[in-house]
């Protein structure tokens, strides 16, 4: 194998290289600068990451943060990784303190130590200004709001009681698929409904057939025959007990 005795020359000058090349290089080099210190990075993400490490505008010279695990003081951009690879597990941040936790039960102790009493101090209630109804949010306030307004009346299908919140209706059918309220005053039949115990109380009334011997009406003809050879078992056992006496 020969290698060539010709020289190739490359030439340095710089107008060779197309501009348009430099400016997308510019744009690949650019930087995201910290306001409060010297740290600059690559990414707005990490820039926005890093300025979790400043609190109370207090500068950071370092731009380190301590691990909550050990000593080690690392670049706030790559403390969650740190956690994760040296701790060997996934971390919690609390996004009002600052800081990370490795496992989520320790993580929810702290909210609710921490943090509990300030999240509900600083909930947002909703309170009716006609009847004081709390309610967690601007929606259900709303809501409840219009059966003021329009004061929609619901009645009960089994008493007509009446009732302008829906929910409240709804809560009160349950006692009559519970219980049976309506009781007839003729006999022993009970109802949920008063229409069912008014029309019962029509049978009463259209009663077709009586008994000869205790004069107890009856509605149906085989209710009615059934009863009458009650009276006829009854009254021929009576004579058999006559004739053996």
């Amino acid at each position: 194998m020969f290698l060539s005795n010709e020289i190739i020359e490359i030439s340095s000058d710089s107008s060779d290289f197309d501009s348009s090349s430099e400016n997308s290089l510019d744009c690949q080099r650019k930087v995201f600068n910290c306001t409060k210190c010297t740290e600059n990075f690559r990414y707005k993400a990490m820039l926005d990451r890093h300025m979790w490490t400043h609190q109370n505008n207090k500068p950071c010279n370092s731009g380190l943060v301590q691990c909550n695990y050990c000593d080690k003081a690392v670049p706030a951009r790559v403390l969650d990784r740190h956690v994760r690879q040296v701790h060997n597990h996934e971390s919690f941040y609390c996004n009002i303190c600052k800081k990370f936790w490795i496992t989520a039960i320790t993580f929810a102790q702290h909210l609710k130590q921490k943090h509990f009493m300030e999240f509900v101090k600083n909930k947002k209630r909703y309170v009716c200004d006609q009847c004081s109804d709390v309610f967690d949010t601007h929606s259900g306030l709303i809501g409840h709001k219009k059966s003021h307004i329009e004061r929609i009346t619901y009645y009960c299908d089994y008493c007509m009681r009446k009732f302008h919140i829906k929910p409240h209706l709804r809560s009160h059918v349950q006692i009559h698929i519970k219980s049976k309220p309506f009781g007839c005053h003729l006999c022993k039949s009970k109802f949920r409904r008063e229409d069912y115990l008014r029309k019962h109380l029509k049978r009463h009334d259209d009663l077709k057939f009586t008994c000869k011997y205790c004069y107890k009406k009856f509605y149906k003809k085989r209710e009615f025959k059934k009863h009458i050879n009650e009276h006829l078992t009854t009254t021929s056992l009576l004579l058999v007990d006559y004739c053996v006496d």
